[in-house]
């Protein structure tokens, strides 16, 4: 019943999300979402839980996390990397059927190996939105952007990297 359209419009430009409500008329703007900073990039990545509980939008080295009040989002919390060396935090998001985990992508983070070898992480709302696991690629590989792409299995149980593979994990190894 929601559609969720925007965008930075320009690489670098501040971005605003705006939520609809889809029905038998035309849909009708609910809502406008920013950064709580407004903050470049913000919405150039995007998740909703299948539930319409929680809705996770990347941003410029951050995840802002609005959880759902009444017809729209309310502003919950911004996380930021959990390594300062991590390259693009958030520009990839996903997040479960039932909001409990978001998986955020760092495809740009350099490694042993070189520049852009990617890295994910792993969250948990169910522990107040603590990281629960760094997801790193089997092989790290330069160029690999491993976080370039994200998923997580309907029942919440598997979690899907890509970068020069594709890498499943389960969520409790």
């Amino acid at each position: 019943s929601l559609a969720l359209a925007g965008g930075t419009a320009l690489p670098g430009g501040i971005g605003s999300l705006w939520v609809y409500r889809l029905g038998p008329a035309e849909p009708q703007a609910l809502q406008r979402l920013t950064a709580p900073d407004e903050q470049p990039e913000f919405a150039n990545s995007l998740s909703l839980a299948a539930d319409g509980s929680w809705l996770a939008v990347g941003g410029s080295q951050s995840v802002h996390l609005f959880r759902r009040q009444g017809q729209g989002f309310a502003f919950d919390r911004t996380l930021g990397p959990p390594d300062p060396s991590a390259g693009y935090f958030g520009e990839t998001v996903a997040i479960s059927v039932d909001g409990r985990w978001l998986l955020v992508g760092a495809p740009r983070t350099d490694c042993d190996a070189g520049d852009r070898c990617g890295i994910a992480y792993l969250y948990d709302r169910s522990r107040g939105w603590e990281l629960a696991r760094t997801i790193r690629p089997a092989t790290p590989t330069a160029d690999a952007n491993f976080g370039h792409r994200l998923a997580i299995s309907p029942d919440g149980r598997s979690f899907a990297v890509q970068g020069a593979v594709i890498d499943v994990f389960a969520a409790g190894g």
